[in-house]
This record gives structure tokens, C-alpha cells and sequence, in this order.
């Protein structure tokens, strides 16, 4: 019995190879957009800290701007309709 020539089997071989030579491009490619994602979002909790910290900072320092309820002159009750 002889052996079934494999050529379809070569070219397909020689397919996946090309395929993975080459998949190290795209993991480069790839990897830098993740890198870009990683960045952004390290750049948005960054932000978020520094903002979330200044708003704090402002409530600690100016405690009536927060609570307009003790503050008669800028809290108002809805006049009625009829004058009441």
C-alpha cells in the first residue's frame, strides 16, 4: 500500500506558518491599542481622584454651600397658588 500524496495537507501547513510569522505583527498592532486603553483609563481614574479630592476639599471648607436647608436666604418654599 502506498501513501496518499499530502499536498493539500503542505499547503495548508505553509498557510499556518505564514499565519503565525505574521501574527506577530498584528500582536504588536493589537498590544499598543490595549496599551492606549490601559492609558486612557489610568488617565480617567487619575482625573476622577483629583476631582473627586477637590470637591471634598471645597465641602470641608465651606460647609453651609452644601446644605441648602439651614440656609433661609437661599432656600425658598413654594408659594401657593392663592396666594398663601
Amino acid at each position: 500500500m502506498e501513501r496518499p500524496e499530502r499536498g493539500g495537507r503542505s499547503g495548508a501547513g505553509a498557510g499556518f506558518a505564514a499565519f503565525v510569522v505574521n501574527s506577530l505583527y498584528y500582536t504588536a498592532v493589537y498590544a499598543s491599542f490595549a496599551i492606549l486603553m490601559v492609558f486612557l483609563i489610568w488617565l480617567y481614574v487619575g482625573w476622577f481622584i483629583v476631582l473627586v479630592g477637590g470637591e471634598v476639599a471645597y465641602v470641608y471648607q465651606h460647609p453651609s454651600a452644601s446644605l441648602p436647608s439651614r440656609c433661609g436666604a437661599c432656600y425658598r418654599r413654594p408659594s401657593s397658588r392663592y396666594g398663601g
